[in-house]
């Protein structure tokens, strides 16, 4: 076994600004399900549910209440179909609740 020596610090940095960009991704992403949901769901229900996370095709979906988690599940085939069409593409097959605090 021989030891590494020191990476170099454009490596390092290559590493790092390739994290940021796939943050800022995320979050764009993120927003842009946001608007749609607001759409699809309309203001009353879209105040007590916000989209966290985009992950293996499964939006992952916060929501405030379990009466509310109840509501979005019988619209779960629209959220998905919304979502895929500002997107073009189908970036989503499944959609997942949790209760939490929405963010």
């Amino acid at each position: 076994m021989t030891p590494k020596g020191p990476e170099p610090l454009s490596k390092i940095l290559e590493k790092i600004w390739k994290k940021i960009e796939k943050q800022k991704e995320e979050k764009t992403e993120i927003a842009q399900v946001l608007d749609k949901l607001n759409l699809v769901l309309g203001k009353n229900i879209s105040s007590h549910a916000k989209p966290y996370k985009i992950y293996k095709k499964k939006l992952i979906i916060v929501v405030n209440s379990p009466v509310y988690l109840q509501e979005l599940l019988f619209k779960k085939e629209k959220i998905i179909e919304a979502v895929n069409q500002t997107f073009g593409k189908e970036k989503i097959k499944e959609v997942n609740f949790r209760v939490g605090v929405p963010r």
